[in-house]
């Protein structure tokens, strides 16, 4: 076989080895991420409930991440009661660095006398405080080819 070719088939091997283990430590440093949701009453009118969900994400890794916009969504009783849109934007995480993301507006709208939004209704109207689990999902991106799924939920207590 000629040396070029062996040369080529070398390089070759190399950047997918080299690629390989950055892909490798990219999930490892994605599964570090801690995230810190806040949810809160922004409206509360007849027709239903508007939630404001504010993110920090910080990472405290050496490695820079970069990922697509999460998807957030909430569940009350593990039924979910809303979601936000999807949103094609990519974010990039510094190494040892934080960010936080425009907040997300997730609205219920009341159904019916007996349904999860009505009974988050009236908790709130009252000035009950409530447990929702915040649970969120995306794709972290590995040299801009390689996804990888990250997920994950935090419950959270909201008040009038």
């Amino acid at each position: 076989m000629k040396k070029w070719v062996k040369g080529v088939l070398w390089g070759v091997g190399i950047v997918a080895t080299g690629g390989t283990i950055y892909a490798i430590r990219l999930n490892k440093s994605s599964k570090k991420l801690e995230i810190i949701p806040r949810v809160n009453l922004h409206k509360l009118a007849l027709t239903g409930i508007t939630l404001r969900v504010d993110t920090q994400i910080k990472n405290p890794t050496g490695v820079q991440i970069n990922l697509k916009y999460p998807f957030v969504k909430l569940l009350f009783k593990d039924a979910t009661v809303g979601t936000s849109q999807v949103v094609n934007k990519d974010v990039t995480f510094p190494k040892n660095g934080e960010v936080t993301l425009d907040p997300f507006f997730i609205e219920i709208p009341i159904s019916g006398a007996f349904s999860l939004a009505f009974e988050i209704y009236k908790a709130l109207l009252a000035g009950t405080a409530i447990k929702v689990k915040v649970y969120y999902s995306t794709i972290v991106k590995a040299l801009n080819a390689i996804p990888i799924p990250f997920e994950s939920s935090y419950e959270v207590t909201i008040k009038k």
